[in-house]
């Protein structure tokens, strides 16, 4: 049996991740901008509904918060948001995109489902 923490070659692939859900890709396509579907060139709004919920995420209440995403990594599916804190500050949210089952583009007459 291969252990995750040997160094033969065998084992060494088996940790590595592969992002295929369809969010995944998604995130992917937005980080390297190609089918950009909801902002159309400019920097990316969405809210996130995260995997066993039924309701987008929101940090601060009751009102889903508004992430931009940042970068993504296909290797290890870890996408980096941005939200804004309720006093202007700017905060990261770091997230595994299989983690995410759902995102709602964020556009200026509010949000709608990608």
């Amino acid at each position: 049996m291969n252990s995750l923490f040997t160094n033969d070659s065998d084992s060494q692939h088996k940790c590595v991740r592969r992002a295929e859900s369809c969010i995944c890709e998604l995130l992917d396509n937005w980080a390297n901008n190609f089918h950009n579907l909801c902002s159309m060139g400019r920097q990316q709004r969405v809210s996130i509904v995260l995997n066993g919920a039924s309701e987008p995420l929101s940090i601060f209440g009751k009102e889903p918060t508004e992430f931009t995403l940042i970068r993504f990594d296909r290797r290890t599916g870890c996408a980096v948001f941005s939200f804004e804190e309720c006093r202007g500050q700017t905060r990261t949210l770091i997230l595994n995109c299989d983690c995410i089952c759902g995102v709602l583009c964020v556009g200026d007459k509010g949000p709608y489902k990608v």
